[in-house]
């Protein structure tokens, strides 16, 4: 199965900082608010979420994660627009912090900010 996400560009950076906002203690004023597993805002005229999931890493092994939602994407997805689901990139957290990839969100987001594409 192969699948295509789109996203704006900047939704690399606000990923990053809003996937900080998770580890925050939860008195800090810029933390998720204790009971909320999403967070969403406004990036390049898009509606972007980041959602905290149970089993975003393997339906089969139960591996918790996060996904980065497009909630101006209703019709890519390949369940369709009459199902009501987003686009969502679910990530696991070991691919996400052992394997990687949050680094490679980091890296979009400092070479989008340098200018570099």
């Amino acid at each position: 199965m192969t699948e295509q996400y789109e996203y704006p560009l900047g939704a690399a950076r606000w990923f990053v900082d809003t996937i900080a906002r998770f580890f925050l203690h939860p008195d800090h004023p810029n933390a998720v608010p204790r009971g909320k597993f999403n967070v969403r805002g406004e990036v390049g005229g898009e509606t972007l979420g980041v959602t905290r999931g149970a089993q975003y890493g393997s339906v089969l092994k139960g591996i918790p994660g996060y996904s980065l939602d497009n909630l101006n994407r209703y019709e890519h997805t390949s369940y369709g627009p009459e199902d009501n689901w987003c686009q969502m990139f679910k990530m696991g957290d070991p691919w996400l912090f052992d394997q990687g990839l949050l680094d490679v969100f980091k890296d979009i987001a400092e070479r989008h900010e340098r200018g570099e594409f």
